[in-house]
């Protein structure tokens, strides 16, 4: 008669600390593969945002005078001054019923009660933080969405940096430089920017910086102020 061994084969010890190693590296490559996409899909929506902001900033700069030497809000000096660190920009609630004497609207920051599209309206804003500090104050509190701090600067691709390497700008564009033409002969003042997301509106110059320095742009573009 034969006999019919029911004995089993177990896992011995080695080959379920295999498993659990195996299974560890599985997952801590999954969880670092979900982490990497949440975090770039942050950095899409950010990005969008600043891009968003683009328009605002190109037209405020051409609001600007190119260059008038008796006023620092120009864009020549934006660029030129390189002790003028950048501008904010974000967007707020603006009241409808309010305007300011430039035409644009007072900041609501309390909206209880208050209806989108009558009451109020989410607009752009760009402010100098030296020269505008009150405007930007006033609507920081009203703020609706992400802050960010621009940078400008001159653009690698300016006609001067072309023509005269790293010379640094003319103080005043319109010198004469010798023969009868203007130091910044150029037509246009190509511009770089550089938007890098921050938490709040920040007047200390010594945190700002400290920021920036150990920050990343959300977003750089090129763009260029006519003459």
């Amino acid at each position: 008669m034969k006999h019919v061994s029911t004995s089993k084969s177990a896992f011995t010890l080695a080959e379920i600390l295999l498993a659990i190693l195996v299974f560890a590296i599985a997952s801590s490559t999954i969880l670092a593969l979900l982490a990497r996409s949440i975090e770039t899909a942050e950095e899409i929506l950010v990005k969008d945002e600043a891009m968003n902001l683009t328009s605002a900033l190109e037209s405020y700069m051409d609001e600007l005078p190119f260059f008038d030497s008796g006023s620092a809000l120009n864009a020549y000096t934006l660029i030129q001054d390189t002790s003028r660190v950048g501008l904010w920009a974000f967007q707020y609630a603006g009241d409808l019923n309010d305007l300011r004497t430039d035409g644009t609207l007072f900041p609501m920051d309390d909206l209880d009660g208050e209806v989108l599209g009558e009451d109020y309206t989410i607009i752009p804003t760009i402010r100098d933080p030296g020269l505008e500090a009150a405007e930007l104050a006033a609507e920081a509190d009203a703020k609706s969405g992400r802050v960010f701090f621009v940078r400008l600067q001159e653009s690698p691709a300016n006609p001067w940096r072309q023509d005269n390497g790293m010379d640094p700008l003319p103080d005043n564009p319109n010198e004469d430089d010798g023969m009868g033409r203007p130091r910044y002969n150029s037509a246009v003042l190509v511009i770089q920017a550089d938007f890098f997301a921050m938490p709040r509106v920040i007047t200390a110059a010594g945190q700002l910086n400290t920021l920036l320095s150990n920050s990343t742009p959300a977003f750089t573009y090129n763009f260029a102020v006519r003459r």
